[in-house]
């Protein structure tokens, strides 16, 4: 009878038990929908803006070849560089203002604003009928796009580990290429068919659905996660607090910031990069002036910069996190420089032919060479060495931002000089080498500050030191590149052009 009872209890058991394994894997996989869910929301909060911001910004951009074409606006080489030089002094104004405006009010309340004047800035540039009202717009475009990355900055060091700091930043630098190459692409191609202006416009109901999704699902569902989610160690935030000191104000707080020898060199390599940045809004220029395509193609075709760039931010951090090393490191980092460094003179080399001889297949492999070695040190290392400094590290982003902008100004209006002067590209890309030279220099003595030969002074006396240590290594770079980039552009203008080769039999 025992026997009997275990035998008919050993199935109902086993079928028990089945259904509640089934009961655990539903539930299992409900909860890994809704992690996946979560996680999605998570990365969204950050990138949606950011590539809305930045698909707004690329879209006068991406309509430059048309503007140009338009009898009203009478826009050439000059005027739409000083334009694209105007743009860039406005982002680099809204960088130094929005990194303290997102540390005092937050993130959301930033974000709903500056979402809905990109909305209305895409509206009044097709409204646009002479420079003033273009330059103005475009500025305010510029103005906006300020905010996107210094709020996701704020976002991401709220809401994540320092470990996931790197693959955040890669999804976002990944989103912020989306968008330029969405706009460049798909507004670029719409110009067989449609005007600038109705491109324009239509751009305007785009920025605003994003607009309502992040303000009323993405930003809401995050005041909702923080009262009871929280995905940073707990002990995080102590760290932080007492690295930086827990009585010091934000104003001296940002002053220990601007003596950092560390953050004044990585401001000099983003300042070198921006301006190899800049080449993304020149290169439409560079394809209409040297080439023989139409509107349309080179509103396409120049999508191979922000596509070159996109490649280098998904390929690069990966290489770079598994490298063991820190000299190992410097080696991948030196190496993408020297690549950029020998694309940028091919650039100039074949700038100097005449328009139609080279093919636009040179050109275009050539700025997507230059974009990929810039990535890494655009993108993914200022934004970790920002988050370093905790709940400023909007503050500190801007500040990497501000010179990165302020120095594409100053080289987008040297290149407008040039122009003016009646110069070439092969000017502008010498200016450029130049430039890559200098980030290589600052990347090596960076890399000698952290992990040095020599331990750093402390003290206010150490402070100072260091201070005037990496001023005068950057500014005597700085000097040395400039007098031999100047010294070779006179000798090259002041030489005599010689005409075609004639062949005889």
């Amino acid at each position: 009878s025992l026997r009997l009872s275990v035998d008919v209890a050993r199935p109902k058991a086993a079928a028990a038990g089945a259904q509640i394994s089934r009961l655990d894997r539903t539930s299992a996989a409900m909860a890994g929908c809704g992690g996946r869910n979560r996680w999605c929301l998570e990365h969204a909060t950050y990138c949606l803006p950011q590539f809305t911001l930045m698909f707004a910004y690329s879209m006068p951009v991406a309509l430059l070849g048309a503007l140009a074409d338009d009898p009203v606006l009478q826009l050439d080489n000059a005027s739409m560089n000083a334009a694209l030089a105007a743009g860039s002094m406005m982002r680099a104004v809204g960088k130094l203002f929005n990194g303290v405006t997102v540390d005092t009010v937050g993130f959301r309340p930033f974000l709903t604003v500056v979402l809905m004047c990109a909305a209305v800035g895409a509206g009044l540039f097709s409204r646009a009928h002479d420079q003033t009202m273009l330059v103005t717009v475009f500025g305010l475009l510029a103005f906006c796009n300020s905010g996107g990355w210094l709020s996701a900055c704020k976002i991401i060091e709220s809401r994540f580990r320092r470990e996931e700091w790197g693959p955040c930043f890669s999804a976002l630098a990944t989103c912020s290429r989306l968008g330029s190459m969405t706009a460049r692409m798909g507004l670029g191609g719409l110009l067989a068919v449609l005007s600038w202006q109705s491109i324009a416009l239509l751009s305007m109901p785009l920025i605003g659905c994003s607009w309502l999704v992040t303000t009323q699902v993405l930003l809401k569902d995050v005041a909702t996660r923080s009262k009871h989610l929280d995905l940073r160690p707990p002990k995080l935030d102590e760290l932080e607090l007492g690295k930086r000191g827990p009585t010091l104000s934000r104003r001296a707080r940002i002053m220990r910031m601007l003596t950092n020898r560390g953050l004044m060199l990585q401001a000099s390599i983003v300042g070198s990069s921006s301006c190899l940045m800049a080449l993304e809004n020149m290169s439409p220029l560079l394809m209409k002036d040297l080439t023989d395509l139409g509107n349309a193609e080179i509103g396409m075709l120049a999508t191979v910069f922000p596509a070159g760039v996109l490649c280098g931010v998904l390929a690069t951090p990966q290489v770079y996190s598994r490298i063991g090393t820190s000299f190992g490191k410097l080696l991948f980092e030196v190496g993408l420089q020297v690549m950029a460094l020998l694309v940028i003179i091919a650039l100039g080399v074949l700038a100097s032919f005449r328009s139609g001889d080279v093919h636009p297949v040179s050109f275009l492999a050539c700025l997507g060479l230059a974009a990929f070695g810039t990535a890494l040190n655009y993108y993914i290392k200022p934004g970790i060495h920002c988050l370093e400094f905790g709940e400023d590290c909007a503050t500190a982003s801007s500040i990497l931002d501000g010179v990165g902008q302020l120095a594409s100004v100053v080289y987008q209006l040297i290149a407008a000089r040039i122009f003016q002067q009646g110069g070439k590209w092969s000017e502008v890309f010498l200016m450029s080498a130049g430039l890559v030279v200098m980030m290589i220099i600052s990347t090596v003595l960076l890399f000698v500050e952290r992990h040095g030969l020599t331990r750093p002074k402390l003290g206010a006396d150490g402070i100072l030191c260091s201070f005037g240590g990496s001023a005068r290594t950057v500014l005597s770079t700085v000097a040395v590149v400039s007098t031999c980039a100047y010294m070779v552009s006179q000798a090259y203008s002041q030489a005599p052009e010689r005409g075609p080769v004639e062949f005889r039999p």
